[in-house]
């Protein structure tokens, strides 16, 4: 029995990314509430002049941003970027 090669069209290809990207997010989701990294609001400190930056957009975390920081290495990420 000759199996013929699996022809992926681009429908499939939308299929495939969304059902990987909504796995990513569920696993992501389930990453954080389980190693309880908690969601942070950025409070610029007086005393020192440094900038915090989202490690996925690299845009700036500004005053009042909610976001994750890791704690070992403490990266930055926007819950808008991580969380989905």
């Amino acid at each position: 029995m000759r199996v013929d090669r699996l022809e992926i069209t681009n429908d499939h290809m939308i299929f495939i990314t969304i059902t990987t990207l909504l796995a990513i997010a569920f696993v992501g989701r389930h990453f954080w509430r389980r190693n309880g990294l908690q969601k942070l609001t950025f409070r610029q400190n007086p005393n020192k002049n440094v900038a915090a930056f989202c490690t996925v957009c690299l845009d700036e975390i500004t005053e009042g941003d909610k976001f994750r920081r890791l704690p070992e290495y403490k990266h930055c990420f926007h819950l808008e970027c991580i969380d989905v």
